[in-house]
This record gives C-alpha cells, sequence and structure tokens, in this order.
C-alpha cells in the first residue's frame, strides 16, 4: 500500500485557459467542475488528486500525462480514479490492484487537498 497526498492554492485555477484546461483535464472533467458554481475549486481539487495518484505511482510530472489520471464521481457524489495509457501500465507494473485506487478531495475558497491510497502489492521502488 502506498499513499500521496497534495495540497494545491485554488487561485491557480481562476483564469486558466482553454488550452491548459484541455492538457490538464479529460472532456468530462472540464465538463463537471465548469458546471459547478465554485469551479475553480473543483478544478483545483482534481488537478490535487491527479498530484496525489502520481506520487503514489512514484512518477514526477513529466512522466504521466494528467489526462491518463481521470477523477469522476459516483452517484453519491464521491470521488473515484480511472487510470489509462502510461498511468495504468505503471500502476499495473508497480503490481497495484488499480481497482482498489481509493481518492478523497476536500476544497475550501482558497485551497484543495486530495489523498489517494493504492492497495495491492506494489513492488520497492
Amino acid at each position: 500500500m502506498k499513499v500521496g497526498i497534495d495540497l494545491i492554492d485554488v487561485s491557480r485555477f481562476e483564469n486558466m485557459g482553454e488550452k491548459t484546461k484541455m492538457r490538464l483535464f479529460t472532456k468530462s472533467e472540464i465538463a463537471y467542475c465548469t458546471a459547478r458554481k465554485n469551479f475553480a475549486q473543483h478544478f483545483a481539487g482534481h488537478f490535487a488528486a491527479k498530484e496525489a495518484v502520481m506520487k503514489v505511482l512514484g512518477a514526477g510530472l513529466d512522466e504521466i500525462p494528467f489526462k491518463d489520471i481521470e477523477v469522476c464521481h459516483n452517484e453519491s457524489g464521491a470521488p473515484y480514479v480511472i487510470l489509462s495509457n502510461i498511468a495504468l501500465a505503471r500502476a499495473q507494473n508497480l503490481g497495484f490492484d488499480v481497482e482498489k485506487f481509493e481518492i478523497s478531495i476536500s476544497h475550501t475558497a482558497t485551497q484543495a487537498t486530495a489523498i489517494c491510497i493504492g492497495a495491492g502489492s506494489p513492488a520497492r521502488q
């Protein structure tokens, strides 16, 4: 089991350009966040979750594309993560059970935080 956590300032996402949005988030994440009253808080929370997942995978920011980690929400609004492409391959190579990645996101008006727990039997790095 490994744990990753991230904290980020919401202000970084208040005036985010479309090009940056498209690089960092999937279309469904953009739709989810922009539909919220305090959209910057939601973008910041999703970004923090992606960074927390990268920490679980032992990856630097240039190793896994942000869109390979998608933050989704179930019917009750609880977040979960779907890994694809490089992120999925890395998780599998490390021995993680990708169905057992857990994330939690929280935010205030000024900061967002997220934690990820990766379960399974990851190889020691």
